[in-house]
């Protein structure tokens, strides 16, 4: 015979049906349950970090460019000594071996009298085409005109539904 199933609010010795005792440890465990499976063991609660770090938490957009100005305002400091060093040591390798300007490709080479005088040639710019009107090819003989190109008129095609040729309204 099964025993009914009851809630247990902490650790209790109760009389089950048939003399057995049980002991409920958990809440909401029924008693059939601490029967037929032991409690299971407590463990110790572990600390864990947080997966977030204080560092990486949110900022306002006015810390975030705060934070851009002064790694800027680093980045060029470093720059400028990193550029200082450079200069020293490009002086005293070109004092070294008594380099001059020329040596380096540093100067201004004369250009051929002749290239001087030439100026660059200037792009012609191409005018558009003069709009030409076209000459009508096509007329009903009541005003109405078609040149031949794009969409046929209305008129030639009531023409042409009424069963005439487009020959028939060729300019002759």
């Amino acid at each position: 015979m099964r025993a009914e199933s009851k809630l247990c609010y902490g650790p209790r010795r109760t009389q089950m049906p048939g003399g057995e005792a049980a002991v409920c440890n958990a809440h909401s465990v029924d008693f059939i349950s601490a029967i037929s499976h032991p409690p299971l063991p407590q463990f110790a609660a572990v600390p864990r970090e947080p997966l977030i770090s204080p560092n990486t938490m949110t900022k306002s957009y006015a810390q975030i460019v705060k934070q851009i100005k002064a790694l800027e305002a680093e980045a060029e400091k470093a720059r400028r000594t990193e550029i200082d060093g450079v200069i020293t040591r490009i002086r005293e390798a070109v004092q070294f071996y008594n380099l001059t300007a020329a040596d380096l490709g540093l100067t201004v080479k004369a250009k051929p009298e002749s290239a001087k005088s030439e100026v660059p040639a200037k792009r012609k710019k191409r005018k558009a085409a003069a709009k030409t009107t076209a000459v009508a090819k096509y007329t009903d003989g009541q005003g109405n005109t078609w040149v031949g190109r794009g969409k046929r008129p209305q008129w030639l095609r009531d023409g042409l539904a009424a069963g005439k040729q487009l020959s028939d309204f060729l300019i002759k």
